[in-house]
């Protein structure tokens, strides 16, 4: 190695080498090839490429001057192709404590992008997602090697049989990386996964990263191309085009027996059977096989179960001589006329998910989240976003639509009170956490036979989102179960028993104050009566006075 350090010198005596590495690379039968970065206080030319034989071994020397150098690391300042060298498992020469600190920086800028983007692709479900600290890895190789093909021979370290050491060196840096990451907030650690901050996705979405970051990628795959008009960087491109070509046959030749890892392998899912990785294709039969080591399944059918906008069915089956059931959802987009007459009919007032991924991620992650933290939701068994499929636990009981007919019918009586005030509660506790149902239809709710409320659909529910509709729309769509012969004040008991409980249970009195306003009042109107829209407004109103 001392001879590699000397021929380096060579190249610019003048000058003051601050830091130099090595990457042994596989060539032909016989012949070595090396990939040596050397960094130079000061180097005029800036970047400037040299090929050199030591002991038949072919060395391909990338020198750079040390700001440019920084400024790639920082910034992507000449696309990342100097310091994507620092993602592989090199040999440090000279400057060891000079590469490691500059290595850190730019995995951890490197791994706040691959976050940045989880968050704007998943905006629900990225703070749910356990992720294997290797997806950094392999997500970052791939961002590199798709933006610019030819620097793909520095990293064939990651295939083959040295692939595990290699990943092993890798790391070392990430882990570091993500130890100041998780000091600053942005993530946190968990039985050996990387949990997103939530706070760190609702920074990502308001700054719109979205475009910001599809801008910067671009910008950053040109600039490996558009940046040959600067002198020395065309020899750069050039000379990893060379070394690719001369390593071409042996690449494609791995390539075909060895496959660089899908980064999305290293995403899970967390469900009440275990964790499901984001590129797994499964189907019922996959789902009985999750359920047999908690007993042996013998046999199982489907049922049809309502469902306008998605496919829902009830699956049965016989486990340990005793007939088990669980809910399946299939996740539709709503599209054409499904989809207008609901925008019509909310339009200004409350915005909907449309997508069946969008839904089911929704669903998943509020789901999840309350369930977490003591709410009463069914349990999730199984997800599979690619086939937009949700299994989860069948909540027996009765839906409180039930319970709103008898109100109307007959005024609050016996168990309908306590379950209108019980569901204020649980709503309140709900809005408490930041989060709202969307679709709070009486429906969507179930009263157990053990006399719990259950949420059983939350495919709208959202975090920070419109907490007023969620009680508007419970109460003014109960309304529409009122007929012209409905006593107004069994309307106002209903109205009134549920707003009791939602300030019992904390909620705030100026979502409430919202409920009675216009805004909500006007888009029930279609299909409530209008003394039944008026009664329930009023009650609103008056609850707030006492």
């Amino acid at each position: 190695m001392g001879e590699i350090l000397e021929i380096v010198r060579g190249l610019h005596s003048p000058g003051i080498l601050k830091a130099l590495s090595t990457i042994d690379l596989r060539g032909s039968p016989g012949r070595a090839r090396v990939d040596v970065l050397a960094v130079w206080e000061r180097f005029p030319p800036g970047v400037k490429t040299y090929e050199r034989e030591l002991r038949g071994a072919d060395l391909f020397i990338l020198a750079v001057d040390r700001g440019l150098f920084e400024r790639d690391v920082r910034e992507g300042f000449l696309g990342e192709v100097v310091a994507g060298r620092l993602l592989a498992p090199y040999r440090g020469l000279l400057g060891m404590d000079y590469l490691w600190r500059w290595e850190v920086l730019f995995k951890r800028r490197k791994v706040t992008e691959a976050l940045t983007s989880l968050a704007l692709e998943y905006p629900q479900l990225s703070s749910e997602i356990l992720i294997e600290p290797r997806y950094f890895l392999f997500e970052n190789l791939r961002r590199m090697t798709r933006i610019y093909p030819p620097i793909s021979s520095i990293y064939q370290g990651f295939m083959g049989e040295m692939s595990k050491e290699a990943v092993e060196a890798a790391m070392k840096g990430y882990r570091e990386a993500m130890r100041e990451l998780v000091e600053k907030g942005c993530i946190h650690l968990k039985d050996g996964y990387v949990t997103l901050d939530r706070g760190f996705v609702e920074k990502a979405l308001r700054r719109r990263f979205r475009a910001i970051s599809f801008l910067r990628m671009v910008e950053r795959a040109l600039r490996s191309y558009l940046i040959r008009g600067f002198q020395g960087v065309v020899e750069l491109l050039d000379f990893s085009l060379e070394m690719a070509g001369q390593l071409g046959k042996e690449l494609i030749g791995e390539r075909d027996r060895v496959r660089m890892e899908d980064p999305k392998r290293f995403l899970h899912l967390p469900t009440t059977l275990g964790t499901i990785s984001l590129t797994e294709r499964t189907g019922i039969e996959d789902f009985i096989r999750r359920v047999k080591p908690l007993g042996e399944v013998s046999e199982f059918r489907m049922e049809r179960s309502g469902g306008v906008l998605n496919e829902v069915y009830v699956l049965y089956f016989r486990r340990d001589g005793g007939e088990e059931r669980a809910l399946v959802k299939k996740y539709q987009n709503w599209i054409g006329f499904k989809w207008f007459p609901l925008a019509l009919w909310t339009l200004g007032t409350q915005d909907f998910a449309v997508l069946g991924r969008s839904r089911l991620e929704r669903e998943y992650t509020i789901n999840s989240l309350l369930h977490r933290e003591g709410y009463p939701v069914p349990s999730i068994y199984h997800v599979d976003l690619n086939r937009r499929l949700l299994i989860r636990e069948f909540i027996e009981g009765e839906s409180l639509v039930e319970t709103v007919k008898e109100v109307l019918s007959r005024g609050v009586e016996g168990d309908s009170g306590w379950q209108l005030r019980r569901l204020g509660e649980i709503i309140a506790g709900v809005h408490g956490l930041g989060v709202s149902i969307g679709d709070s239809k009486p429906e969507n709710f179930i009263a157990s036979p053990g006399g719990e409320i259950y949420l059983i659909d939350l495919e709208q529910g959202a975090h920070k989102g419109n907490r007023a509709w969620d009680l508007a729309e419970f109460l003014y769509y109960s309304g529409h179960y009122a007929s012209l012969l409905t006593d107004l004040d069994h309307v106002a008991d209903l109205a009134r028993a549920f707003i009791e409980g939602y300030l019992k249970g904390g909620g705030e009195v100026g979502v409430v104050e919202d409920v009675a306003g216009l805004q909500y009042t006007r888009v029930f109107s279609l299909f409530t009566l209008p003394q039944v829209i008026y009664t329930i407004s009023k009650t609103c109103r008056e609850a707030l006075r006492r």
